[in-house]
């Protein structure tokens, strides 16, 4: 079953159900990739927030379920962390830092359902 997972949270050997697409419709990673060490790398480098995996499980456990966010509560997430980073998001640190609250608060926020 499709499942769409922060970035932090992806491992090695999961399929992507869907293609990983760059803001400027550039695709980094195709529909049907499988992860490795260096494609994660390569999307944690280019800022990728979240992709979509098949868990391979139709029926996922309550407390996997828990902890995703909706799309409309990642939005709202980002959102209000880009308020607080500013232009200071774009520098190289502060973003991998940007990446990390708003993974850790969809984390924690999905927890919280």
């Amino acid at each position: 079953m499709p499942k769409k997972i922060p970035i932090r949270a992806a491992k090695v050997g999961q399929t992507l159900t869907e293609p990983v697409v760059q803001d400027a419709g550039q695709i980094l990673l195709s529909e049907g990739t499988v992860l490795d060490h260096s494609n994660l790398d390569l999307l944690r480098q280019r800022g990728v927030m979240l992709v979509t995996i098949d868990d391979g499980d139709d029926a996922a456990a309550p407390s996997e379920k828990a902890r995703t966010v909706s799309d409309e509560e990642l939005k709202k997430i980002l959102l209000e962390e880009s308020q607080w980073f500013g232009e200071q998001r774009k520098e190289e640190f502060m973003a991998e830092v940007f990446r990390w609250v708003v993974g850790h608060r969809a984390h924690i926020e999905g927890d919280e359902r």
